[in-house]
Order: structure tokens, then C-alpha cells, then sequence
């Protein structure tokens, strides 16, 4: 069996190094606390057994390649590291293989990226243990620096300033590695080199079978929750599991879905054959959405840069709309919370457009280009913004909530609503542009 690096042996005494900060250090107790929370969660039988499976599984493929020479006992600390680095973290995150399509074929394609060879050949290598140590320290200290540097955008350069320090210490261990492979190519087992770097590869891809299983049980326990939650019984009948298995089989979309509406009429159904007519009626009605999804970014494409109107007076050039719609009707949900809880009551708040931070501002652009305008004395407000297409948005309010106006037009509105004539004659009126 092999030894650990000194990389990881590094890597281990930072990681006691931490763990004795938080302990000791006081204003690190709030994390303490955190961390032994966190550590109950991975404790708890809902991620031991799914982990204590997939270890039984792995162990079974590695027993088979172990027959081949693929693997050797040699391999066993990096088949180890891998369970706790790559599969664990694997099967938490294979949850996220419903809702995101090709979820599988992503993750594959990883496994021979450029990040995983180039982290492979820095490992061929390492330092002395006491400049490992310095290294994974000032890498800390760099990621730490960026990262704060994201939360306050006066502070680019600095996060600027890091990321081009990780990438000169980056370029420097790629030449110590190199210098060093130049001068001891001769003596390296390539055979045992070629294993390790396969290994994590054959590893994964004998994962996804277990991985899929996995995510179909996690889908399918939700989905026999919520029958079980309208039941009368309080849990979910073998008529609900039989038609709900035979009725979706692997279709893990439709089982995500089978909620409140639908997962009553299954839990009422009286029959197999009932339950099974209420599933193909769900099933069709989510082919019906997502053939009008479908419809709709082809329209997108379609209509791109096109003027003019449908008959139903939608515009043709719809880009943007519906995330524009979005984001104004949070800041109009906002807006009336604000007004109604937080002092001083009965005020609209001036400085809202800051709950639009990078990465949150519902589907547009981090630099968002809505403006918004809050009457001196708080009683009224309006914020707009124009689409790529040209068209504007606008939500506001002249009064209390639940008072809300909507404007969509060529131009922008010029006042609050009830004092520019283009909101219109009464509040809660939407046009054609504000539905989907």
C-alpha cells in the first residue's frame, strides 16, 4: 500500500490546523457549533446508509478489476481517497441529475477534462512536506482574499490581484513538476502511472449505474411522500406504489412533479387501473408544457429582432420579457413587505435595487439597468426597464399594498402611477405583454 504524499500529509495537518482554530479560538466558536451541527448531518442514517451502500458497491467493482490489471492492492489509499473525495461527493450531488438534463454525460466528460489531467501530472511530484505546508497555505490565503474581494465590487483589483497570484503559482509547480519529470522520466513506473491516472475514470463510470438508481429512489420517495400525505391512512397504499411505478417507471420528470393537485387524485383513486388513468393524465399534461415551452424559445429565436405584434397584441420580440417581468415583480414583493413590516411603517424603501446581487437578479444580466424612483416622502414608488428589444417594463404603487400598478409601452412611464396617465385608469390592470 502506498504511503501519503507529503502533499497530503500537508493537507491533513491544515485541516487539524483549522479544526484546533475553531476549537480554540473564540471568535471561531459560533463555527464550532456549525461544524459539530454539520457533523451530526453526515452522521445521520438519511446520508450513512446511501454512503454505506455505495462504499459495498465499490468495494464489489473494485473486487472484479482487482482480477484484471487495472488494480492492484497498491492502488488501495487511492481507491480510499477517491470513496471520500469523488463518490461521496457524487452521490449528494446526483440528486441534481433530475432537474439537470445530461447531468451523467456532464460528469463524464470532467473525468478526462484538462483540470483532471492537469491536477493528475501536479501530483506526480510534490514538495518537501515543510514547503507543501507554506504552499497549501498561501493557496488559502489567495482563495480567501478573492473570495472577499467578490462581496464588495470596490474591491475587483484585489480579486483581480489573487487570481493572477494563483495562476503564477499554478505555472510555477506545472515547471517544477516538468523539471523534475525531464530528469527522472527513465525511472518512473509507467505501468503503475497509467493506473493511477485510470483509476478515478473506471471508478466513476461504474458509479453511474448505482448513481442513477440512487437518484430514481431519492425522486420516487418524494413522490410516495406526498401521495402518502393525502391518504387517509397516512401512508401510501401498495395499489398508490404499484400504479405510481408502473405509471412513471424511470421518468423521473413526471415523479418530480406529482404533487398537491395530482398527488391527491392518485392517493383517492380506489384502483390500480384508476390511479394509472390519473398518472397518464398528469403525463400528458406535462408533454402539453413542455411542448409550449419548447414552442416558446423556438419563438424566441424565431421573433428575434422582429417588430410588430401578434394577434393577440403580444409583442413578436419577446427577449427578456419574461425575466424583466420577474425581476420587477420581486422588487414590487419586496417593496409591499417592506412597507407594511419594517420601520418606519408606511414608507416605501429608497435603496431596495440593492437586493439584486450578482448572480440573483432572476434571469438578467448581473448590471440589471432597472431604475427605480420612491416619492420624497415614501408614499409612493415605480421602477422600469427596457429589454433588449427595446420594450420597457414598469410595476408601482401610489398608495398602500396591496395597491399594484403595471405598465408595459414603447417608452418608459415618466411619473408614478395615478400621475402619468400612461399606468392607466385603475391598479392591478396588466396588458398583453405582462402574460406569458
Amino acid at each position: 500500500m502506498t504511503g501519503l504524499s507529503d502533499r497530503e500529509l500537508a493537507s491533513l495537518a491544515w485541516i487539524g490546523l483549522i479544526a484546533v482554530g475553531v476549537l480554540v479560538w473564540r471568535p471561531l466558536r459560533p463555527v464550532a457549533g456549525s461544524l459539530r451541527d454539520l457533523v451530526r448531518l453526515f452522521l445521520s442514517p438519511v446520508l450513512v446508509i446511501p454512503a454505506t451502500l455505495l462504499g459495498i458497491y465499490s468495494a464489489a467493482v473494485v473486487a472484479l478489476m482487482s482480477q484484471t490489471p487495472a488494480w492492484t492492492v497498491d492502488l488501495l489509499k487511492d481507491t480510499a481517497i477517491w470513496f471520500l473525495g469523488v463518490g461521496v461527493v457524487l452521490l449528494f450531488g446526483a440528486t441534481r441529475a433530475v432537474d439537470e438534463p445530461g447531468w451523467f454525460r456532464h460528469r463524464a466528460r470532467e473525468l478526462v477534462g484538462a483540470v483532471v489531467v492537469l491536477e493528475f501530472y501536479l501530483n506526480l511530484h510534490t514538495l518537501p512536506l515543510p514547503l507543501e505546508f507554506l504552499l497549501q497555505g498561501w493557496a488559502i490565503v489567495l482563495i480567501l482574499v478573492a473570495a472577499a474581494a467578490t462581496l464588495d465590487r470596490e474591491s475587483a483589483g484585489m480579486s483581480t490581484a489573487a487570481e493572477r497570484l494563483q495562476v503564477a503559482t499554478g505555472l510555477a509547480l506545472l515547471a517544477y513538476v516538468g523539471l523534475w519529470l525531464a530528469g527522472s522520466w527513465r525511472t518512473l513506473d509507467l505501468a503503475q502511472t497509467a493506473r493511477e491516472f485510470a483509476l478515478p475514470i473506471w471508478l466513476t463510470l461504474f458509479a453511474f449505474p448505482f448513481l442513477a438508481v440512487w437518484s430514481w429512489f431519492l425522486v420516487w420517495d418524494g413522490a410516495r411522500r406526498q401521495v402518502a400525505m393525502f391518504s387517509p391512512e397516512g401512508r401510501a397504499s401498495w395499489r398508490s406504489h404499484v400504479a405510481v411505478v408502473w405509471g412513471y417507471g424511470r421518468q423521473t420528470s413526471g415523479l418530480r412533479r406529482l404533487a398537491n393537485y395530482w398527488a391527491r387524485r392518485v392517493a383517492e383513486a380506489p384502483s390500480v387501473q384508476a390511479k394509472l388513468a390519473v398518472i397518464r393524465e398528469h403525463r400528458a399534461e406535462l408533454r402539453a408544457r413542455e411542448v409550449e415551452t419548447r414552442k416558446r424559445a423556438e419563438d424566441l429565436a424565431r421573433y428575434a429582432g422582429v417588430k410588430g405584434t401578434d394577434a393577440d397584441s403580444h409583442q413578436l420580440d419577446r427577449r427578456e420579457f419574461a425575466a424583466t417581468r420577474q425581476a420587477l415583480t420581486w422588487l414590487a414583493t419586496c417593496q409591499s413587505g417592506w412597507y407594511q413590516r419594517q420601520p418606519p411603517v408606511g414608507r416605501y424603501k429608497h435603496d431596495l435595487l440593492k437586493i439584486f446581487q450578482p448572480g440573483s437578479t432572476h434571469g438578467l444580466p448581473d448590471e440589471h439597468g432597472i431604475t427605480m424612483k420612491v416619492r420624497r416622502d415614501g408614499g409612493a414608488w415605480y421602477a422600469w426597464r427596457r429589454t433588449i428589444t427595446g420594450w420597457a417594463f414598469a410595476v408601482g404603487a401610489a398608495g398602500p399594498p396591496p395597491e399594484q400598478w403595471f405598465y408595459d409601452g414603447a417608452e418608459p412611464p415618466n411619473g408614478y402611477p395615478g400621475s402619468d396617465p400612461r399606468w392607466g385608469h385603475s391598479p392591478f390592470e396588466q396588458g398583453p405583454n405582462w402574460e406569458d
